[in-house]
């Protein structure tokens, strides 16, 4: 801006007089308040097109306005210098000119700093989508980027042509193909196509008459496809349960239960025996886990009560929690650890003392208060 100096020259000047002891109006503090408030009335004139632009859903030009130069998130950092608020008040106790800047919503620059961030991971994800294109990667893998750029750039007319005619060429490819596995009598290949036309989010979905078709040839091998991935699946659980794969196991327990609700499969059915096995299997291996936790969490409790509590009931009720447990717990697992048995019973033993103690003063106390009375009704009696 014509007659006013740099941005950071001006912020540096006015850090150096608000450290001065000397702050009287003068000239040279008018000029200083008429050039901050220019960078400050420009920044927020620039603010306020750029939430103009983003509440209109142009996100690309409020990032490329906001970069023009100075960058406007740069200069605003500026101008918000730790003490600018004191500057403010300065300003105004001598009526000069003060920033708008402060007039600007604080939700304007998150909401730019937002923007920037997903204008980089859509250049970025451009990026991908390009290099996906010159190594001629195939329609799906180009698909699912541009859909990705779309969640960024919903109403981006350009993403949009590109992938009507990536998603026509992929549905052509999927028919030819599902075409081809009926003729080679191919069932997996069928469901496999299937699943990708059926769970795909198109943004223009097949045809009814391309939909129909594919349908027909996947329930011609529906019961074949759900017998082989029920032996599949059988097949993969039998193989964890062998390799004691427990956290596998469990996934794939999931997996089974729902195949086999969509199947109509009993838990009798011949092809679940195994899978019940491997069920029973895992259910011990998780109750044995969580005996273990029980029993660890009712050592270290015992533990910390050894430490901390003068209430020997309390003690002995966390001690026999832990003895509950005896004969319950895996081999090799210890009951009780013999360094916190001595201490529960160096604890015990203190505080049983401490409590014989306690009875003995009460004992001596009482005898005390009977021989004063009885002393004192000897005397009554002696003096009538």
């Amino acid at each position: 801006m014509a007659g006013t100096r740099d941005p950071n020259q001006v912020v540096q000047q006015i850090q150096g007089f608000l450290r001065s002891n000397n702050q009287e109006l003068t000239q040279e503090l008018r000029e200083l308040s008429r050039e901050y408030a220019e960078w400050g009335r420009h920044a927020a004139d620039r603010l306020r097109r750029c939430e103009e632009y983003l509440h209109k859903g142009l996100r690309s030009e409020a990032v490329h306005h906001a970069l023009l130069d100075p960058q406007l998130l740069e200069l605003t950092g500026i101008l918000q210098f730790p003490q600018y608020q004191l500057w403010d008040e300065l300003v105004t106790l001598y009526n000069l000119p003060v920033t708008p800047l402060n007039a600007v919503a604080p939700e304007t620059l998150a909401e730019l700093n937002h923007a920037f961030a997903e204008e980089e991971i859509l250049a970025n994800d451009m990026r991908q989508y390009r290099r996906l294109v010159l190594e001629q990667a195939s329609l799906l893998e180009r698909a699912e980027k541009l859909r990705t750029l779309m969640l960024l750039e919903p109403e981006h007319q350009g993403l949009q042509d590109n992938l009507r005619e990536i998603e026509s060429a992929q549905i052509t490819e999927i028919l030819d193909q599902i075409r081809r596995a009926d003729r080679a009598n191919k069932p997996e290949e069928v469901g496999r196509l299937y699943q990708i036309i059926a769970r795909t989010a198109w943004l223009h979905p097949p045809s009814g008459v391309i939909v129909e078709e594919i349908q027909r040839v996947f329930h011609k091998y529906h019961v074949r496809i759900v017998d082989d991935s029920i032996k599949t699946l059988a097949e993969r659980i039998v193989a964890a349960h062998g390799r004691h794969d427990a956290g596998t196991l469990t996934h794939l327990l999931t997996e089974w239960d729902q195949l086999a609700a969509s199947a109509g499969l009993t838990p009798g059915d011949r092809r679940a025996r195994p899978v019940e096995s491997a069920r029973l299997w895992v259910q011990r291996v998780h109750a044995e886990q969580d005996l273990r936790l029980q029993h660890e969490m009712a050592v270290a409790e015992l533990g910390t009560g050894v430490a901390t509590l003068t209430d020997i009931k309390r003690l002995w009720t966390l001690y026999e929690r832990v003895q509950s447990f005896k004969g319950r717990l895996p081999r090799g697992i210890v009951l009780l650890p013999p360094d916190l048995e001595h201490r529960f019973e160096d604890a015990t033993s203190r505080l049983e003392k401490s409590a014989d103690f306690n009875r003995l003063i009460i004992l001596i106390a009482t005898i005390s208060l009977g021989v004063v009375a009885l002393v004192g009704f000897l005397v009554f009696i002696m003096t009538r």
